[in-house]
This record gives C-alpha cells, structure tokens and sequence, in this order.
C-alpha cells in the first residue's frame, strides 16, 4: 500500500504511532517506509505484532510530498 500526500512545505512535523491491530494474529509482518521528497525518513521491516509500538516524530519542515509505505 502506497499512500502519497501534498504536503506543499506548509507542515513542520509528521507525528504518528506504529503498530499492528490485535486482529493481525502471529502471522502479521509488514515493512513500513516514510519517505519525503525522496528522502527516507524511516524504514523498519518485519514489523509484526510482538514488535513495541514506536512513536514517530520526524521532521518534514520545507517537504513538498510526505510517502507512506507499507508492504503486507
């Protein structure tokens, strides 16, 4: 799943929570990758359900385009 939005440099921070809902069971694993203007921002693979939720705090200050990845 590719999620592309416009950020049009009016925004400072991108600020979410990671995790898998409890419905995804053991077999959850995806790689998840937030790239802005082609730059990677963060990139963590085999996240499943045992992995911690990791807050996100990245600075996305002067970005045209903010690109969420997540690979099932």
């Amino acid at each position: 799943t590719v999620l592309v939005y416009s950020l049009g440099k009016n925004f400072e921070r991108f600020q979410a929570s990671l995790g898998l809902q409890e419905g995804a069971g053991h077999l959850g694993n995806v790689d998840v990758k937030i790239v802005a203007d082609g730059k990677t921002l963060y990139d963590k693979r085999g996240f499943t359900i045992g992995t911690k939720q990791e807050p996100l705090n990245l600075n996305v200050t002067g970005c045209q385009t903010l690109t969420l990845i997540v690979d099932f």
